[in-house]
């Protein structure tokens, strides 16, 4: 009734962004190079099919660099697992991979330390 009246706000679902392994993040790279596995997911808890597009960006002394971008077609209450291999960088103090989504901004990261080999 109150719905009817326009009084109550009907729920439109909503996205879920998540790291599907987070034990596997890497919290320290002893090499200047190394070639990581990322694997998150995108949950999609509403209605309708949605078309999401993502993003991992490497974030070093404050400068983004895009790594890897998608996009995935998610059927109404389904969910997709991403896993994307990442050559990275790390020449010296800490660096943050962040996943994205575009449509909402929704966001996660992860930091690691790039640790002196020498």
């Amino acid at each position: 009734m109150l719905r009817g009246l326009g009084l109550v706000k009907q729920q439109t679902g909503y996205s879920a962004l998540y790291f599907t392994a987070p034990q596997s993040l890497i919290s320290q790279l002893f090499t200047k190079e190394a070639l990581l596995t990322v694997s998150f997911g995108i949950r999609n808890a509403e209605n309708t099919a949605h078309v999401y597009e993502w993003s991992v960006k490497t974030v070093h002394a404050g400068q983004p660099t895009e790594v890897a971008a998608g996009t995935e077609r998610i059927a109404a209450g389904g969910e997709v697992t991403v896993v994307r291999q990442i050559l990275t960088s790390c020449v010296g103090g800490q660096l943050e991979f962040v996943v994205q989504l575009a449509h909402n901004k929704d966001a996660i990261s992860f930091w690691t330390t790039c640790v002196s080999a020498g």
